[in-house]
């Protein structure tokens, strides 16, 4: 995939203040993310990786209060949101940050728990963040993953191909093997990995709204035209059409993927840790 970073930092910062009210999927993601994990007896330190405005990032807090948080994104405006809705709390520490150079800043084995929800499918080089996302853990930590995976809108997409004949562009959604085969290349063990529907109904302007309030677009890409609103209801008929319910509702269905994975236990390598502790020192 060919992902302009530029364009979806913008996109997300435009995003980060009507983010929350409308990222229903990802609210219903990191729900059940959260729910999939184990008893951690200890959990000290942990990452959100991709926090955006840290609905993650607060379901977790709610189960590991005692816990010193890490979260990082690649949009300004949704660490600064972070900061301003974790602000009070001490052990929260927000960094503007791209997940596909943790490597190059010799990350260090620190954490836990490492989380990325609604992420992995911004990124090009998946294996590079993945194996960070292993380095980040320290030996028998745990790493959570919910990510969106092949066939996710659906309905969307094949609207879009009847009332155009032509295909919807956009993100291409990785195969879920894609995603398992990156994690079996690392020292962990996957605890657990399925694929569930998440599938919310919206009105079809409200479709729309979606996609503009939590920055899943690519209006800022040199090849972004926005579409006429003769177009527009050309594909909410064909959606209406073809999946649309009595009520006039259209589903709007995420295919996720989820993970959970523990890295094998190992003698700890030295020198490790300081780069994270004056991160999480920086307040």
């Amino acid at each position: 995939m060919n992902i302009d970073k530029e364009s979806v930092s913008i996109t997300f910062s435009d995003a980060a203040k009507t983010y929350d009210a409308w990222a229903i999927h990802q609210r219903l993601a990191a729900t059940k993310l959260i729910k999939l994990l184990p008893d951690i007896h200890v959990c000290e330190k942990i990452l959100d990786a991709g926090c955006g405005t840290g609905l993650l990032t607060r379901m977790a807090y709610t189960r590991y209060t005692n816990a010193a948080f890490l979260g990082m994104d690649i949009s300004q405006q949704m660490i600064s949101y972070c900061q301003s809705f974790f602000g009070h709390i001490k052990n929260m520490t927000f960094l503007v940050h791209d997940l596909e150079k943790l490597n190059e800043v010799n990350f260090p084995s620190t954490f836990d728990l490492t989380l990325s929800s609604f992420t992995l499918q911004w990124i090009e080089n998946v294996d590079r963040v993945i194996e960070a996302f292993v380095h980040s853990l320290n030996p028998g930590g745990y790493l959570g993953i919910a990510v969106p995976v092949k066939d996710s809108l659906f309905e969307l997409h094949n609207s879009f191909n009847s009332a155009f004949d032509t295909k919807m562009h956009g993100l291409n959604y990785r195969n879920s093997d894609y995603y398992i085969s990156a994690l079996k290349q690392q020292s962990v063990s996957i605890c657990t990995s399925h694929v569930e529907d998440i599938c919310i109904f919206l009105s079809g302007m409200d479709i729309l709204r979606y996609f503009k309030y939590t920055g899943t677009t690519f209006r800022h890409t040199p090849s972004y035209r926005p579409k006429t609103i003769k177009e527009i209801n050309n594909l909410l008929t064909h959606y209406g059409k073809k999946y649309g319910r009595d009520d006039n509702l259209l589903p709007l269905t995420f295919k996720v993927l989820f993970i959970i994975a523990q890295k094998h236990i190992k003698p700890p390598h030295l020198n490790h840790g300081v780069i994270a502790e004056g991160l999480f020192n920086a307040n």
